[in-house]
């Protein structure tokens, strides 16, 4: 198993001062663990300084094979956030800025939501741990049938559930019109609903097929797995636009064309867990649901699951209150969704395939005790996230209207639907970088086995995101409402992302940190890349285009942001570029 085959070195289990890491069954505490136990991680995280260069010694190697992984995930997400754009610009130029628009696009996402709420947003980090310890302890057979345990038992609570769902939808359904259209949107959203909700099985089964793909350490299908997906919501799009035309709205939608989109969309999601089971099956692992839940990991699986359930439904239910909010106008559903896959883009380029890539290596230091290379490796992933990450978010914060000119198609190529995509990637910008940083901390908690400190910080999040959408709601109007609904993911998750990098700071041994070494060039040169980018796109936008004509100047302002950014970096030999691009190790190497 290539990608989780991590050397050991011997500073991270011998004695030091001492204390061994060894002597605790778990190598080290997490915070939940009892308080007298604590001054033995306090000794740990005291190691000898021979220890800690030992330590970080191979962490250059290691981080180098992290990031080939993790470019191997990129190139998988980036074909699945391009096709995923794609679709979400198809469905906003065929549905337009209409109520039936945010009925149909909230509906869509409410079976992903559903699954992402009980457990789908952490499904990885539930499983690939313990696939992890069963590979390389007692096979493939073992490993089989702890997932397909764990697909039976899933599949058993999340229908279980989603009568409740269906029950709950009238109420749901009913917040997304004026009270005069509820009684017409219900009785559209119900049909359409009931053949959507077949997509939370296939979504379990998606799940689980890549976490087996990402515990033998196979990255590229269960990446990419997604884009089939997307690629067939966008042939039911031109489908419904030949047949049915766009923008319509909710008086004038038919049976027909209801059917079309539901059962094409579920069609769609179908085609993306086929390939997941395909791609577990051929590594040995063929997924058919059974009901040996005896087994003690299916039995730890489920126990974190009920305390993750928490914070995937934090999460979800926090999306789905924006979501809310922003419904309130019309096309405001599609413009923050539009937003948000934008925003997405450098967070599932970065802090997606690295959790992936360093998920594996962190569950097996955790096995084996190893906190110091925990440690280097968490340290190291996070560095390479922020180094991609914090010039991104400023320029996407910086260019907001340039990026909205050239993302608004069909319906949505209005001047209100400018506005309205321009004000949400505005507000929702800066909160990229926190985003990112909570998505790698709570990867790495999971590998730790604690569930409770990511549900604490997904609370945080709650607390900001609601008092925001308090706000938005009763005292905002038009765009100035969709900007305070991006601002408040924005702050959530730089709050939420600081909380939990905080926790994870200090119940680990500190070993080399290497978070702060050049971060204050990179927020330079972040800067130093939005000002050119604005500098550009202001000169060119002076002169009124088509669409391609705006596509070609937020690629040219983003093209002057990115030579700005890496020029520097290259000229000071930064270790990050090097890692994450390493053609140009012979260009220039400089001091890190």
């Amino acid at each position: 198993m290539r990608s989780t085959a991590i050397t050991t070195r011997a500073s991270s289990t011998e004695t030091t001062r001492g204390i061994s890491v060894s002597d605790h069954p778990l190598g080290w505490m997490p915070k939940t663990t009892s308080r007298r136990l604590r001054p033995a991680c306090r000794s740990v995280a005291s190691m000898s300084a021979s220890g800690m260069r030992e330590a970080v010694a191979g962490r250059t190697d290691e981080l180098r094979h992290m990031a080939t992984d993790s470019r191997v995930a990129a190139g998988g997400l980036i074909l699945s956030r391009i096709t995923g754009f794609v679709r979400v610009s198809a469905t906003a130029a065929v549905l337009g800025p209409t109520y039936f628009g945010n009925l149909f696009q909230v509906s869509a996402v409410l079976p992903n939501a559903f699954y992402g709420m009980l457990i789908g947003a952490l499904i990885l980090a539930l499983l690939v741990p313990p696939l992890v310890g069963r590979l390389q302890t007692e096979g493939v057979g073992s490993a089989r049938r702890f997932a397909n345990a764990s697909l039976g038992l899933i599949i058993a609570i999340l229908m279980a559930v989603a009568v409740l769902a269906l029950a709950l939808a009238p109420f749901v359904l009913g917040m997304l019109a004026p009270a005069d259209m509820g009684r017409q949107l219900v009785a559209l959203g119900l049909p359409l609903l009931l053949m959507l909700m077949p997509q939370v099985v296939l979504y379990i089964v998606a799940g689980v097929g890549a976490a087996v793909q990402q515990a033998h350490g196979r990255f590229a299908l269960s990446s990419a797995a997604s884009a089939a997906e997307n690629i067939g919501v966008v042939a039911v799009m031109a489908s419904c636009a030949t047949l049915f035309g766009t923008g319509t709205e909710i008086d004038a939608v038919t049976m027909p064309q209801l059917v079309l989109l539901g059962v094409g969309t579920t069609a769609s999601v179908a085609l993306h867990a086929g390939l997941q089971w395909w791609g577990a099956h051929r590594l040995g692992v063929s997924l058919w649901p059974s009901f040996a839940w005896g087994d003690p990991d299916v039995r730890r699986m489920l126990r974190q699951s009920l305390s993750s359930i928490g914070y995937t439904s934090l999460y979800w239910a926090e999306f789905l209150l924006l979501l809310a909010v922003s419904a309130t106008i019309p096309g405001g559903v599609a413009a923050f969704l539009i937003a948000h896959s934008v925003c997405q883009l450098p967070i599932q380029l970065t802090a997606k395939p690295l959790s992936s890539a360093q998920l594996p290596r962190l569950a097996e230091c955790f096995h084996k005790h190893m906190p110091a290379e925990f440690w280097t490796i968490y340290d190291g992933g996070l560095r390479l996230a922020l180094f991609v990450v914090l010039p991104a978010s400023m320029v996407l914060a910086a260019i907001p209207e340039t990026l909205a000119h050239a993302m608004a198609f069909g319906e949505m190529a209005t001047p209100d639907g400018v506005a309205l995509i321009g004000c949400c990637i505005g507000g929702m910008a800066l909160g990229t970088a926190g985003e990112m940083v909570l998505i790698v901390a709570t990867s790495a908690s999971y590998a730790r086995r604690d569930t409770r400190t990511p549900a604490y910080a997904m609370t945080l999040r709650l607390v900001v995101i609601v008092l925001a959408a308090a706000i938005a709601q009763f005292a905002l109007l038009g765009t100035k409402r969709l900007w305070m609904a991006g601002a408040a993911m924005a702050a959530a998750n730089l709050v939420a992302g600081a909380y939990l990098h905080w926790q994870l700071r200090r119940t680990l041994p500190a070993g080399n940190a290497t978070l702060r070494r050049g971060l204050a060039l990179d927020l330079g040169f972040s800067v130093a890349a939005a000002l050119s980018a604005v500098g550009l796109a202001t000169w060119l936008e002076g002169m009124p285009g088509t669409i391609l004509e705006h596509m070609l100047v937020a690629a040219a302002a983003l093209a002057a942001s990115l030579v700005t950014y890496v020029l520097p970096q290259l000229a000071r030999g930064s270790q990050e570029l090097l890692i994450l691009v390493p053609a140009l190790h012979r260009v220039g190497q400089g001091p890190y």
